[in-house]
């Protein structure tokens, strides 16, 4: 059930998001995915989701904490700030190496937040750098990011190589 809980937020960043698409009725955005299969409860639990991370993004913005999730600094480059959900369920481990795979833009942006939201998603707090890598690779489709990845981010160095994929 919960793969496709995230099968449906990722359909309305998709269609919301990169496709623009606009959404006057939500009955028809709900019937909608009902037609794509989905039941009603999984629906309910997607919507719960996206709308709870928006209400705590509603409240940084009103703390003035954090007045966008990316922000340009001096060279130009956009470095993603985590918001209060992502802050409670990644442990600085996993932070930082979110942080160090945003910075060398080898992934698609999309791809980066399909990333964090199954982290999201999956561990709720209990997620290991072993278990981010696993997602990684289940996200990201490319033998030669991941390789790349592998070599430079400090966290994934010191994974067993047995848990790194192999590229031939």
């Amino acid at each position: 059930m919960k793969e496709n809980i995230f099968e449906i937020i990722s359909q309305l960043v998709k269609r919301l998001l990169y496709e623009e698409e606009e959404v006057s009725d939500s009955e028809q955005l709900i019937n909608s995915l009902k037609e794509d299969g989905y039941d009603i409860a999984e629906i309910t639990e997607a919507f719960e989701f996206i709308f709870a991370d928006s209400q705590a993004g509603q409240q940084e913005n009103n703390n003035k904490e954090m007045p966008m999730d990316l922000i340009d600094n001096d060279n130009g480059v956009k470095q993603r700030v985590f918001n209060i959900k992502e802050k409670v369920n990644f442990n600085l481990e996993i932070q930082g190496a979110l942080l160090q795979l945003g910075g060398l833009d080898v992934i698609k942006e999309e791809e980066f937040e399909t990333l964090i939201t199954k982290m999201l998603m999956r561990y709720r707090g209990t997620a290991k750098i072993s278990d981010l890598w696993a997602t990684l690779e289940e996200t990201v489709d490319d033998d030669l990011k991941m390789l790349s990845i592998s070599q430079k981010i400090t966290q994934f160095k010191d994974l067993k190589q047995s848990k790194l994929k192999q590229v031939h």
